[in-house]
């Protein structure tokens, strides 16, 4: 009963009163996850032209944009006329902040939010208030994991989706209409996991949405002390999922782990179906694309990701670089959607060792730690021939695992690298709440 009163009366309350139309969006993506990848273009482009022109005519950037390119609002009518535009970088996010803005929408229309500041100082933006399709793709990606609207959920995360509310006893009634629980990725302790792993049993979850990292974290010490705790899924994005983590997590909690992928600038962007091949990319609110050098890489090859929002008319994102690496695939799903499909998001730019020939992406690296007695690391490259691994090691760590470690790290780096082993108690998390395998402070140009 609590679930349907969730489900037919608590969500459209929230819908209206945030200015959303998610259950309007959600049937529409209920349709146009089956059409045809023309057909999804033919879409896509449609969105683009109008966007473009609104952009041109109220957003005083891309206006001396345009001019400066000799651009005008009909040169650019598909996705790969998109080119022709310069990329707008968060530097220059940040410089031309109230340029940014359309001057034709009311300031009531529009949310002040920021990205987490992970890679340095956080950057602001404005986002529509009406985010009804993000919403939407994430639900109907849900529908995809057996979730139904109104079933409870449990988020480890860095802040609550009721953040915003004051009084604890006003947050815990939204908690319990809108159906869920919140557990803080900031304090990981075995006393924390403890009380996390009780909380679950006690709230019966349907799933649960999280970073990786702390699903990760969590699943070890349930498997660790015999806790049985089923899920339906388990749901994670902002960090890189990895093999072991995916495994892990499964076994602890009994069910499938799905990816998604998505950035505070654009929200929804790409989501994992049960197949489990790769990520079907939200082409009804975002063009992406991967470049190498300006250049657009080619299907299955590596590129930085420059994304351009189809529904953000508040504050443009067209061309928008976020700092992520991404491949980009054009084979199709055995699921039979024909949305297109990301085959792997890699992360930052900066999650990767710099070599003079190249680099050494996370997962690599995640392969040398796998299975050795470590409760956690980082690798940190201060320069190019410096690293530092911060360890924090389980009873179990010898001389040998060290001695592992340098072998295999150096089979991979360049010559007469130096690097240093720093044990520790306590590896910091970023300001956002999530773990970093891997820092460079060393420029990469992908």
């Amino acid at each position: 009963m609590i679930k349907e009163m969730r489900k037919s009366f608590y969500i459209p309350l929230i819908d209206s009163y945030k200015g959303n139309s998610v259950i309007k969006y959600i049937n529409k993506l209920e349709q146009t996850q089956w059409i045809s990848r023309e057909e999804i273009k033919d879409l896509q482009e449609k969105k683009l032209r109008i966007l473009i022109q609104h952009a041109y005519q109220n957003v005083p950037y891309y206006h001396i944009i345009f001019r400066k390119n000799g651009l005008k609002p009909e040169d650019i009518k598909t996705a790969e006329d998109l080119g022709k535009i310069p990329i707008l970088t968060r530097e220059e996010l940040r410089n031309n902040f109230n340029d940014l803005i359309a001057r034709n929408i009311s300031p009531k229309k529009r949310v002040l939010s920021s990205t987490g500041g992970s890679t340095g100082e956080p950057v602001k933006f404005y986002l529509p208030k009406d985010g009804g399709l993000a919403w939407g793709a994430f639900w109907r990606a849900l529908v995809w994991y057996g979730i139904e609207r109104g079933d409870k959920f449990a988020q480890i995360w860095s802040h609550s989706h009721s953040h915003a509310i004051k009084t604890n006893f006003y947050k815990k009634i939204g908690e319990f209409l809108r159906g869920y629980i919140f557990l803080s990725a900031f304090d990981m302790s075995e006393k924390k996991l403890k009380y996390f792993a009780n909380t679950l049993i006690k709230f019966k979850p349907k799933y649960l949405d999280s970073y990786p990292s702390a699903a990760y974290i969590l699943a070890k010490y349930v498997k660790k002390k015999g806790f049985n705790i089923k899920l339906k899924s388990v749901i994670t994005t902002a960090e890189k999922l990895y093999d072991y983590q995916r495994q892990t997590i499964e076994e602890a909690f009994g069910c499938k782990v799905f990816e998604y992928y998505g950035c505070g600038e654009c929200l929804s962007m790409a989501y994992e179906c049960p197949e489990h091949k790769d990520l079907h990319i939200t082409s009804e609110k975002v063009i992406i694309e991967t470049l190498k050098k300006e250049i657009s890489a080619l299907p299955g090859e590596m590129g930085s990701v420059v994304v351009t929002d189809l529904d953000n008319y508040v504050m443009p994102f067209i061309r928008y670089e976020n700092g992520d690496m991404a491949t980009i695939s054009d084979e199709f799903c055995d699921c039979g959607r024909e949305l297109p499909l990301m085959k792997s998001v890699e992360g930052r730019i900066t999650d990767v060792i710099v070599k003079s020939d190249g680099f050494i992406s996370s997962p690599i690296v995640t392969t040398i730690f796998k299975n050795l007695p470590i409760q956690q690391y980082q690798v940190i490259q201060e320069e190019k021939k410096h690293l530092v691994i911060k360890i924090i090691k389980d009873v179990k760590y010898s001389q040998k695992d060290t001695d592992f470690i340098l072998k295999k790290m150096n089979n991979y780096l360049d010559k007469d690298v130096e690097i240093n082993i720093d044990f520790t108690d306590n590896i910091l998390n970023t300001k956002a709440g999530k773990q970093r395998v891997v820092i460079s402070k060393v420029p990469f140009e992908i």
